[in-house]
């Protein structure tokens, strides 16, 4: 990762975009990326845009919630085509209730009416495979051929995963030799940015967008 040229102005994406939300979520910290996949009109097309943030100290399901109908806006309501979580922080269950944090963050958003027209209410999960999404955003970062520079844009705004991305060291080795492991540090906004390249996001028409709410439960 590189301030130049992954780190650009920012910029409101277009209505045409196709929005993604990727939730890392977490009582300490909950961070939240969100993404626009440019439409095949844009001269941006080929290239996956994080475009807003949050990081949510000490978060609640509800706060949660709050945060993200702050930053959705008019969008809220069927404005983005997907939303994704770390599943595995997801389907931990709470002490007590045995409800997870999915059904909890699910529930929080139906009060707000905040619903994509793909997950509803709810979540795609992201990949387990660490190694897929380590090697999914080391592929966004290098230059696409097609392209001729790389495929994500990092907005200036979101300073925390700016920050995050500067940070990410691999392990060394007994001899100092570099490994291929991430230190697994500071890295809430990075994971979220990992599952949105495993999955792969593809441009959608938000003109698709479905006015009544699936409402799909975890």
């Amino acid at each position: 990762y590189s301030r130049q040229p992954h780190l650009v102005k920012s910029f409101l994406p277009p209505e045409e975009w196709a929005r993604y939300m990727v939730v890392d979520p977490g009582v300490q910290v909950c961070a939240v990326l969100f993404c626009a996949v440019p439409d095949p009109k844009s001269p941006h097309f080929g290239e996956y845009h994080i475009y807003d943030e949050l990081s949510i100290q000490r978060c609640s399901a509800a706060r949660f919630a709050e945060e993200v109908e702050k930053k959705m806006g008019h969008r809220k309501s069927g404005g983005f085509t997907a939303f994704l979580i770390d599943n595995q922080m997801g389907r931990q269950s709470e002490i007590g209730t045995g409800r997870t944090v999915i059904s909890q963050y699910s529930e929080a958003l139906e009060e707000k009416e905040i619903w994509s027209y793909e997950t509803g209410n709810s979540f795609i999960p992201g990949s387990p495979d660490i190694a897929s999404r380590e090697e999914a955003l080391r592929r966004w970062l290098e230059d696409n051929p097609m392209l001729g520079r790389p495929t994500v844009k990092i907005h200036d705004r979101c300073r925390y995963l700016d920050w995050e991305m500067e940070k990410q060291f691999y392990k060394k080795g007994p001899n100092g030799e570099p490994t291929n492991k991430r230190m697994g540090k500071d890295d809430h906004a990075v994971s979220c940015l990992e599952y949105f390249a495993d999955f792969e996001p593809v441009w959608v028409s938000p003109k698709n967008a479905e006015r009544e709410n699936p409402i799909l439960k975890f």
